[in-house]
């Protein structure tokens, strides 16, 4: 018989305490940073995060099943030592040396923590803890909002963009709407109307921050909700969605620009913006990605030339970077970051570490 999470004891386990810490140390950010500085506060964030995943596992075991995950580890380091030296060849830089550091940090993470995991290590004991954090990061933000705070790396785009606790008002969207979905799916489980209230108003945060990819997650699973739960039991959900497929289409003609008059009518084109090229932000985006392509092309193609050079963790470290298509250091794209950093080989044995993750999931 299928327990619920009321059912699953109370254990704290090794998944539980890491998960718990990680979350915490995810919303430490924004507070370091007022106190700290962004460089030091994020030296601070990441080491805690691989201090707390060597101490709660204590040792590196590598089992059978995680052979392939070593291998392609090992082959990724080689590649981007490669790519670092052809990197101090052209460039004389070593900037190459936070980046890889950073690297190599998230793989001794991955070797430590991606493994098999029994049911009883995801305790319904968890939830407060998720829960406090939501509401943490949504009473900030409400606060900053409200102009009566003002947090490290918020912003301003028709309203206040906080950042709350997490140091960036690109990473508060994200983090708030995935606490969102996770309280919501609580209430399908224990039908606590708390979690359902909770989980709603997260998962509206995002819009009301202005944020396009925060709110681009929340509509992506309002859509595919549909099709992960039996059509017999959805059929009043699956004629909602349809209605809310029909306002996403009738949006984008009813909010072709932005109306200084109307801040709700802003935020919608927000969201609506996100598939036009020539919106703000995208411009340079899409300029920014033709300029590294272009890089790129010019470069070996196996492995990387550019080795630390386009990077958020080495360019935070070093500089400011600016948004701009002759001056920034960041490629505004995972894949060409990968290709710029460390070539073909590289990003190859990047997603093939990914593509190990879910066998361990799933």
């Amino acid at each position: 018989m299928t327990r619920t999470l009321a059912q699953i004891p109370v254990r704290i386990e090794k998944l539980t305490a890491l998960f718990s810490f990680f979350l915490l140390l995810a919303v430490s950010r924004g507070p370091l940073q007022l106190i700290l500085g962004k460089k030091l506060a994020m030296i601070a964030q990441f080491g805690g995060l691989i201090g707390l995943s060597t101490v709660i596992f204590g040792h590196l075991t590598i089992r059978p099943k995680q052979k392939w995950l070593l291998i392609l580890t090992l082959l990724f380091i080689s590649v981007s030592f490669l790519s670092c030296l052809v990197t101090f060849t052209k460039n004389e830089s070593l900037i190459w040396i936070i980046y890889v550091m950073f690297n190599c940090g998230l793989l001794w993470i991955a070797l430590l923590t991606v493994r098999d995991f029994d049911l009883k290590e995801l305790p319904y004991s968890i939830a407060p803890v998720i829960l406090f954090v939501g509401w943490y990061l949504f009473g900030v933000a409400t606060l900053e909002q409200l102009e009566l705070i003002k947090m490290s790396g918020s912003g301003r785009m028709f309203v206040v963009r906080p950042a709350s606790v997490t140091g960036s008002f690109l990473h508060y969207p994200i983090l708030i709407a995935l606490i969102g979905f996770i309280c919501i799916q609580w209430y399908s489980l224990t039908k606590k109307i708390h979690y359902l209230a909770s989980g709603t108003l997260f998962c509206l945060s995002p819009f009301a921050s202005a944020s396009r990819s925060g709110a681009l997650i929340v509509l992506a699973a309002l859509m595919i909700f549909p099709f992960l739960i039996p059509f017999k039991r959805s059929k009043r959900v699956l004629v909602l969605t349809g209605f809310f497929f029909l306002l996403i289409f009738a949006s984008f003609f009813l909010f072709p620009k932005a109306d200084k008059s109307s801040v709700i009518h802003n935020l919608i084109y927000r969201v609506v913006s996100s598939t036009n090229s020539k919106s703000i932000g995208n411009n340079v985006r899409v300029a920014i990605w033709k300029n590294v392509t272009d890089k790129w092309l010019d470069t070996n193609l196996l492995i990387g030339e550019e080795a630390g050079e386009y990077t958020n963790s080495s360019n935070n470290m070093k500089a400011k970077k600016k948004l701009n298509l002759n001056t920034s250091k960041v490629t505004e794209s995972s894949p060409l970051q990968l290709l710029l950093n460390f070539g073909l080989l590289g990003a190859f044995l990047f997603y093939g570490i990914l593509a190990q993750i879910p066998r361990f999931i799933l």
